[in-house]
């Protein structure tokens, strides 16, 4: 059985812990009323899914959206960690999940993919995975957590981006999120930087998933 593989990278941007007229594009944390809910416990069948919202009075609302947000509209409960001067590049950011940003200093401030409330000087340090363990390029594996275990060894046969010559090597699943969905869905990591987001960006291949567990770890039922 074959799926979907994309990939992911973590952009670099130039940014400031101040604003300033040329870093002008706020990175928030997130938000102390955003709230998700976990569908599984109440319908099963929709288990897959999530719902993201705020509380308005007594009613569950959709959350802000990016144009609410970026407008001023959104009355919005979060810190700004820095100031960014590209919005195009903070847009992939968002879409990405995790960046670095240098600031004027020369030192770092690294966003990571889903922990948006850590606010370190890490420098050059790579993004965690789901285990806290640091992502490899072209070794690390966004994955279904629910069908593939984190940390676990995964032989996966692909394809380079844009291309029909073979990609087959052992990888490791260090992460997951919301767009990967089933047992043979992944998104390859390539690492920092644009040529790493120009192979993400080409990337979205057939590939094929052998997860590697000892016998121990399968049930015997």
């Amino acid at each position: 059985m074959h799926g979907l593989v994309t990939g992911y990278y973590v952009p670099d941007l130039k940014g400031s812990k101040e604003r300033t007229p040329r870093y002008r594009f706020p990175i928030f944390e997130r938000p102390s009323d955003l709230l998700v809910v976990d569908l599984a416990a109440i319908y099963p069948d929709l288990s897959k899914y999530n719902l993201r919202g705020r509380v308005e009075g007594k009613r569950l609302v959709p959350y802000w959206t990016r144009d609410e947000i970026d407008s001023g509209m959104a009355n919005l409960p979060a810190r700004v960690l820095c100031y960014v001067e590209d919005p195009v590049e903070l847009f992939f950011l968002h879409v990405q999940g995790s960046g670095r940003v240098t600031l004027p200093g020369g030192e770092g401030l690294l966003l990571e993919r889903g922990e948006m409330t850590r606010h370190q000087e890490v420098g050059s340090r790579k993004p965690p995975g789901a285990q806290g363990i640091p992502w490899t390029a072209g070794y690390s594996l966004e994955v279904d957590s629910r069908t593939t275990p984190l940390g676990a060894p995964v032989f996966l046969s692909t394809t380079w981006p844009n291309s029909t010559e073979p990609l087959q090597r052992l990888m490791v699943a260090q992460a997951t999120g919301g767009a990967i969905k089933g047992a043979v869905r992944a998104d390859f990591f390539w690492g920092m930087g644009d040529e790493a987001g120009a192979l993400a960006g080409r990337m979205r291949q057939v590939g094929w998933m052998w997860v590697l567990l000892l016998k121990e770890a399968l049930s015997m039922d």
